[in-house]
C-alpha cells in the first residue's frame, strides 16, 4: 500500500503542470487551452532556437519592449537580445547543425490572466561529453511574464536563472560553428 501512494505520488509529480483557474463556459476553457499550448509552443520554440542558432526566431519570441534578464544585466528589444545570442555563440554559417548541446525545458506552470501570463519553467543544458557522451552542464529555470502582442503571446520578461551550476567549465561559448556536412 505504501509503495502503491509512492508511485501515485511520484506520477502526479510527472504531470503538467495547468493554468490554476478553469472557467466554467466551452469556449472559455476552449481558449485557455489553446492559450497555454500557444504558451508552451513559444517555451519550445526557445530553445529549438538557441540549440539551432537561429537568433531571428529567438529575437522574435520577446514582445516589441520585451527583456531578457540574467542576473544584473538587462537586455531590452529585438535587436539588444539578438546581439547578446550573436555573441555568445557567433554566427552560424549557412546550413549549421549543432551536434554541441541541446537545452530542454520542463515542468511549465503556466497561470494565464487575459493577454497576461506568468510562467515558471525549469530548464537543463546537456553538451557532448569529452568522450562524445551527453553530460548534464547545468540546471536552471525561468520566470516569465507573457504578453498577448498582436495575436500571439510574447515573452515581456524573461528572468533566467542557474539553480545547479556543475562543476567545470561550461563549453558552450563564442566558438566557430560547425558547417552543415
Amino acid at each position: 500500500m505504501k509503495r502503491a501512494v509512492i508511485i501515485i505520488g511520484i506520477f502526479m509529480l510527472a504531470l503538467p503542470a495547468c493554468t490554476t483557474v478553469v472557467p466554467v463556459d466551452a469556449e472559455q476553457r476552449l481558449q485557455l487551452m489553446e492559450d497555454e499550448l500557444a504558451i508552451r509552443r513559444v517555451l519550445y520554440d526557445y530553445h529549438w532556437a538557441i540549440d539551432n542558432r537561429d537568433f531571428d526566431l529567438y529575437a522574435s519570441l520577446f514582445a516589441k519592449d520585451g527583456e531578457f534578464v540574467t542576473g544584473r544585466t538587462v537586455l531590452k528589444g529585438y535587436d539588444q537580445i539578438r546581439a547578446m545570442m550573436a555573441g555568445l555563440f557567433g554566427e552560424p554559417p549557412p546550413g549549421y547543425i549543432n551536434h554541441d548541446s541541446v537545452e530542454i525545458t520542463v515542468n511549465p506552470e503556466i497561470e494565464i490572466n487575459g493577454d497576461r501570463a506568468k510562467v515558471k519553467s525549469g530548464a537543463y543544458l546537456v553538451e557532448q561529453g569529452p568522450d562524445g557522451f551527453p553530460i548534464s552542464v547545468l540546471v536552471g529555470g525561468y520566470e516569465d511574464q507573457f504578453i498577448r502582442e498582436d495575436g500571439n503571446w510574447k515573452f515581456l520578461r524573461r528572468n533566467d536563472y542557474i539553480y545547479i551550476p556543475l562543476p567545470g567549465e561550461m563549453k558552450v561559448k563564442p566558438k566557430q560553428s560547425k558547417p552543415k556536412q
